[in-house]
């Protein structure tokens, strides 16, 4: 059996015996995919910017007002971010299999998908718009992401997922 869920950001609490008391009956050949974030810094935490180090004044002044960023190369890396070549290589991959594949698996969604979510809070940026593209070429059951804190089946074939752990292959509200 698969199983799959949204961000960690370092609490693995949701794996406790009390919270997944499936994974009692996991064999080695059951899996657990997190479609999201693992380590401690969220990437809510860039929703004003992405500093450079030497904006002192800047750092100064968002700090103050508690505004949402990150500081390159201290606290978030532009390899946090596919390639053009890693997304090309994405794009090749769905060629392959004609734009058909059971699952997509990411951290985000579609601009489209986004919007829906966040109506104006989330800023659209080229990966966003990129999985936008491959939305509207691709024939998929489901795509799981994570990302955005909250779990929600957003229509029959988008499920957004947080803190529940469920099985790959569920029966969805939308069937």
């Amino acid at each position: 059996m698969i199983y799959i869920t949204g961000d960690t950001h370092a609490d693995f609490s949701k794996f406790n015996e009390d919270r997944f008391p499936i994974q009692n009956e996991m064999t080695k050949d059951d899996y657990v995919i997190i479609c999201g974030d693992f380590g401690g810094a969220r990437s809510h935490d860039i929703q004003d910017g992405i500093l450079n180090l030497d904006e002192e004044e800047k750092i100064y002044e968002y700090r103050k007002r508690g505004a949402y960023f990150r500081i390159r190369d201290y606290s978030w890396w532009d390899l946090e971010l596919p390639t053009e070549e890693e997304m090309q290589n994405g794009i090749n991959n769905l060629e392959k299999a004609n734009y058909k594949v059971d699952y997509i698996i990411l951290h985000c969604c579609p601009t489209s998908i986004q919007t829906l979510l966040g109506a104006g809070k989330f800023k659209k940026d080229y990966l966003t718009d990129y999985f936008q593209k491959i939305m509207e070429k691709c024939e998929f059951k489901k795509w799981y992401f994570g990302h955005y804190h909250d779990y929600r089946q957003v229509n029959s074939q988008f499920v957004l997922l947080y803190e529940d752990i469920i099985p790959l292959e569920f029966k969805s509200i939308f069937d």
